[in-house]
């Protein structure tokens, strides 16, 4: 049992700019919410058919590849990053990784940080076997 402090938005005015005012209630039995695993937030990804990657090739192709299937992907800015833990704000996770930008063919393969170009793909499947063959070591095989 954990007894402690949560807050609550509460809505306390119409006005035209909303004010929000934090309450705290005591709280027993609190849940902390479990962290996703990759398939779960890469079947979200690929269910999701409302965004600019729906029917995005990149997304299928990375999916399908097993080293990459056991990271966290995020959409981003036109691209597909890749990550080791799930993304949670404000608390981010390290982007160490290469990423797609997805406007091909040619794919773009893209060192982490923007460093360099790491290579141009022709389709997808290209794109992400050159992730793979650009991960750390510890990451190459699931």
């Amino acid at each position: 049992m954990i007894n402690s402090l949560i807050c609550r938005i509460e809505y306390v005015s119409p006005a035209k700019f909303v004010n929000l005012r934090a309450v705290a209630h005591p709280c027993e039995n609190v849940q902390m919410e479990s962290r996703p695993e990759p398939d779960k937030v890469w079947l979200e990804l690929l269910d999701n058919d409302t965004n600019w990657w729906a029917g995005n090739p990149v997304f299928r192709a990375s999916y399908e590849h097993p080293a990459l299937r056991a990271l966290f992907p995020r959409p981003s800015h036109g691209t597909l990053r890749f990550y080791r833990t799930a993304w949670s704000w404000p608390d981010t996770p390290a982007h160490d990784l290469p990423l797609i930008a997805c406007g091909g063919p040619p794919y773009q393969v893209i060192s982490a940080g923007y460093e360099r170009i790491i290579g141009l793909a022709a389709t997808a499947e290209e794109a992400a076997e050159l992730v793979v063959e650009n991960l750390p070591s510890d990451l190459a095989t699931p």
